[in-house]
């Protein structure tokens, strides 16, 4: 739901669906929105509510670590790193997220460690090894309480 303030967001996510439509249809700004905003804040709502309270909290976690990047961050996940990602095979990204989980918790002098070992990047392609690094370095997979690494 890019582009609502993080307010709104946080809001709608703690309302039933009865109470997001009464939200929604009582609100000007939203009401001011063209047909396929509203369609589209109203689908993504619609999927929100149909996860499970462990992927809630997943995407939540995944959505503060977003607020805390820079805005140069940002961009780059944006434009680069999540189109790399959306067009990874499943197995890949299977790969990658076990390895993000190892590293979790880590501080970056044992992250590094662990990245620089061969037997830990073994049977990864040079794209998820790249892959790993880079999300590593943006300090994804941490515990939500984690700061990104300067400098990214």
């Amino acid at each position: 739901m890019m582009g609502l303030p993080s307010t709104w967001v946080e809001r709608l996510q703690d309302m039933t669906p009865d109470e997001q439509e009464k939200f929604l249809s009582n609100n000007d700004r939203f009401k001011s929105m063209t047909p396929q905003q509203q369609a589209q804040i109203r689908a993504r709502l619609q999927y929100w509510n149909n996860l499970s309270p462990d992927q809630r909290q997943e995407l939540r976690e995944r959505e503060q670590l977003f607020e805390r990047m820079t805005p140069e961050q940002r961009q780059y996940v944006r434009q680069t790193l999540l189109p790399k990602w959306q067009s990874m095979p499943p197995a890949s990204k299977m790969i990658i997220r076990r390895h993000l989980a190892r590293l979790s918790g880590l501080n970056e002098n044992e992250r590094q460690a662990l990245l620089n070992k061969r037997a830990f990047m073994k049977n990864m392609t040079p794209e998820e090894q790249n892959m790993l690094r880079e999300l590593s370095r943006l300090r994804v997979g941490d515990t939500p309480d984690a700061p990104p690494a300067p400098n990214e």
